[in-house]
C-alpha cells in the first residue's frame, strides 16, 4: 500500500505563515476582537458547564444551560436567565395583547376567579355575551 501513496510535508513554520497571511487578509481588527471575545466566552462556558444547575429548565434548556455557563465572561452571574425570563414574559404578553380572545379569557379569569369549568361552547357564549369577543371589542 505504501508504494501507491504520496507523502507531502510542509515545514510547520511555512504553514503558520500561510495561516497568519490569510488571517490578516480576511479579518479586520474588529473581527479579531470579536473572535477573541467569543473564544473567551466559550472558554468560560467550558470551565463552568459541569457546575451549572438551573432552578428550573426553560424551553431550549440546553441553550439556557450553555449561555448561563458562558455569561460570566461578560456579565454577572444570573444575568442571562434574568434577561431570558424577561424576554419570554414580554413575548407572551405581546401574544396575549394581539389576541382579542386571549384578552377576553384573561379578563374573564382575573382574580378573585381562579377556576372555570364548562365546555368551550359555554365559554364562547360567555365571552361573546359579556365581552363582545366576536365583535372585536376588547375588555377594559
Amino acid at each position: 500500500m505504501r508504494q501507491k501513496s504520496v507523502s507531502v510535508r510542509a515545514p510547520a513554520e511555512e504553514v503558520m505563515q500561510d495561516i497568519r497571511r490569510a488571517t490578516r487578509r480576511h479579518f479586520s481588527a474588529e473581527d479579531k476582537i470579536r473572535l477573541g471575545a467569543l473564544l473567551a466566552a466559550v472558554s468560560t462556558g467550558l470551565k463552568r458547564l459541569s457546575s451549572i444547575r438551573l432552578a428550573r429548565l426553560p424551553r431550549m434548556a440546553d441553550f439556557a444551560v450553555w449561555a448561563t455557563a458562558c455569561e460570566t465572561a461578560f456579565w454577572p452571574e444570573g444575568a442571562f436567565m434574568s434577561a431570558y425570563d424577561e424576554n419570554q414574559n414580554e413575548a407572551v404578553e405581546k401574544m396575549i395583547e394581539a389576541s382579542p380572545v386571549a384578552l377576553a379569557v384573561r379578563y374573564h379569569m382575573k382574580p378573585p376567579r381562579t377556576e372555570w369549568k364548562g365546555t368551550t361552547t359555554e365559554l364562547l357564549k360567555q365571552l361573546n355575551g359579556i365581552y363582545g369577543a366576536r365583535s372585536g371589542k376588547r375588555p377594559s
